[in-house]
C-alpha cells in the first residue's frame, strides 16, 4: 500500500479533523473567556455525560455499520438495523441518566446544583437533534467519502462558531444552558445538510426489516458495546475524579486545559476514519500482507508526525494559557505541560485498536479496554489522593504507557510486525516526501 495512493481523501481528512480545532479555539475564546467558571463547569460535566452515551451508542451500532457497509455495495439493510439499534440505545440511555443521574453523580461527589438540573432538560433534544447526522457520517466514513464528512461537519463546527459569535456579540453568554441550546441547533443544521448531501440515497432511511442484519450488528454490536463501555467510561472519568477532588470550579480549570490537548482526539480519529475500514476490507480478502503494512506505515507515521505537536505544546504550554485565557485560568498552565505528553502514546493505541476491530476481535477489545478502565479507577483515586488534579494526570501517562504495551502485544497475535519492522517505514516516509518534492 503506497502512501500517496490516497492522498486526496487523506488531505480531505484531516482537513475535517481540523475543524474540531478552529472550533475549539474559537470555543475558548467565545465560551470559556467568557462563560462563569461554575456554568463552565456545568457545561463540562454535561459534555462528558453527553459524548459517554453517543460513544457507547457509536460502539454498539455504527461501528458494526461501518465494518459491514465498508465490505459490500448492498447496504442498506445494515443501515436500517443500525438505525433501529441507535435510536433505541439513545433512547434507553437518556431514561437511565434521568432516573438514576442523581445518583451518579454524587458518587463522585457532583452536587446536583440548579444549574446542573436546569441544563439537563435539554440534553434528550440534544441527542435526538445528532442522530441523522451520526447515521450518515458513519455510512460515508465506510466508503471513504471523506469530502461529504468535511462538509457535514463544517456546518456543525463553523456554524456553532457562528452562532455563538452572534450571541455573545449581540446578547452575552450567561450560562450552560444557552450554550447547550446553540449547539443543538447547530446540530440540526448538520443533520440537515447531512440528509440533504445524501438526497440521491434517501431510500436507506425507507423501513426495511432484514433479520439477518441485525442479527450481525447485534453479534458484533454487544461485544463492541461491552468494550465502549469500557472505553466510554475510561475517556471521561479523569474529568470526574477531577469533579470528585476539586469540584465544578477545579473541573473548569482542568478542562481549559484539556480542551487544548482535543488535538490528539483528533489525530485518533483520523487514525480510526482509516484504519478500521482498511483494515476489516483487507481481512475480509484475506491480504495478511497489506494489512501488515497498513499497521507498520500508519504506526510510524502518526509516531513521526504526532511528536512535533508533543513538543510544541509541552514547550508552550505557558504561553499558550496566558494567550487564550489571559488571566483567567494561571493553574491550568502546568496542567497542560503534562497532559501534552499523552501525545507519545496516541499512534499505538488507536492504531492496533483499529486494527483489532477491523478484524473482527471485539472479544480480545473488551478485555484490554476492561482492564484500562480498572487501572483508570485504581491509580485516578490512589494519585488523585496523593496530587489531586496532577495525580490524575500522572496517572493518565502511568496507564497510556502500560496500555501501548498490551495493545502492541496482542496484535503480534494477529498481525506479523515487530518494532524494528514499524521502525524501519521511515524510509518509505522519506522516499514518499522526496518524490512530492522532485527531489527525487
Amino acid at each position: 500500500m503506497e502512501l500517496g495512493k490516497h492522498i486526496g481523501k487523506g488531505i480531505w481528512g484531516f482537513a475535517d479533523k481540523s475543524l474540531p480545532v478552529i472550533y475549539g479555539i474559537g470555543f475558548i475564546f467565545l465560551v470559556i473567556r467568557v462563560l462563569p467558571p461554575a456554568e463552565y463547569g456545568t457545561f463540562v460535566i454535561i459534555q462528558s455525560i453527553t459524548i459517554i452515551i453517543f460513544s457507547l451508542g457509536f460502539s454498539f451500532a455504527l461501528q458494526p455499520l461501518i465494518k459491514y457497509a465498508s465490505e459490500t455495495d448492498d447496504y442498506k439493510s445494515y443501515f436500517f438495523a443500525a438505525f433501529i439499534y441507535y435510536t433505541g440505545f439513545l433512547f434507553i440511555g437518556l431514561i437511565i441518566i434521568f432516573i438514576f443521574g442523581e445518583i451518579i453523580l454524587q458518587l463522585f461527589n457532583i452536587s446536583l446544583n440548579q444549574s446542573i438540573r436546569n441544563t439537563m432538560w435539554y440534553v434528550p433534544i440534544y441527542i435526538i437533534s445528532a442522530i441523522p447526522r451520526n447515521m450518515i457520517l458513519a455510512l460515508l466514513q465506510a466508503k471513504f467519502e471523506i469530502k461529504k464528512i468535511f462538509w457535514i461537519d463544517f456546518f456543525y463546527f463553523i456554524g456553532s462558531l457562528i452562532f455563538i459569535f452572534i450571541v455573545v456579540e449581540t446578547y452575552s453568554l450567561h450560562s450552560a444552558i444557552e450554550l447547550l441550546i446553540i449547539i443543538t441547533i447547530t446540530n440540526f443544521i448538520s443533520s440537515i445538510s447531512a440528509l440533504f448531501i445524501m438526497t440521491s440515497k434517501f431510500n436507506y432511511f425507507k423501513p426495511k426489516v432484514d433479520k439477518i442484519a441485525l442479527n450481525e450488528i447485534w453479534k458484533l454490536g454487544k461485544y463492541s458495546l461491552g468494550s465502549s463501555v469500557n472505553y466510554s467510561i475510561h475517556s471521561q472519568l479523569d474529568t470526574f475524579f477531577v469533579a470528585y477532588f476539586t469540584g465544578v470550579n477545579g473541573t473548569a480549570i482542568y478542562g481549559a486545559a484539556k480542551i487544548i490537548t482535543r488535538i490528539y482526539d483528533i489525530y485518533a480519529q483520523v487514525i480510526q476514519m482509516f484504519i478500521l475500514p482498511a483494515s476489516s476490507l483487507l481481512d475480509s480478502k484475506k491480504e495478511s500482507s497489506k494489512l501488515t503494512e497498513l499497521l507498520e506505515k500508519s504506526t510510524c507515521f502518526s509516531l513521526v508526525s504526532i511528536i512535533p505537536i508533543v513538543f510544541l505544546l509541552f514547550f508552550s504550554s505557558d504561553l499558550l494559557i496566558n494567550l487564550l485565557y489571559n488571566t483567567k485560568y494561571p493553574e491550568a498552565k502546568n496542567l497542560l505541560k503534562l497532559l501534552s505528553l499523552m501525545g507519545i502514546f496516541i499512534p499505538w493505541i488507536s492504531v492496533s485498536s483499529s486494527v483489532i476491530f477491523g478484524i473482527g476481535k471485539t472479544n480480545l477489545i473488551f478485555k484490554l479496554t476492561f482492564i484500562n478502565l480498572i487501572l483508570d479507577f485504581l491509580f485516578f483515586y490512589i494519585l488523585g489522593i496523593i496530587a489531586s488534579i496532577e495525580g490524575i494526570i500522572y496517572a493518565i501517562l502511568l496507564i497510556q504507557f502500560i496500555m501501548s504495551l498490551l495493545w502492541f502485544y496482542h496484535t503480534k497475535n494477529f498481525v506479523n510486525f515487530s518494532l524494528l519492522s514499524i521502525i524501519s517505514r521511515i524510509k518509505d516516509i522519506k522516499n514518499f516526501l522526496f518524490k512530492k518534492t522532485g527531489i527525487l
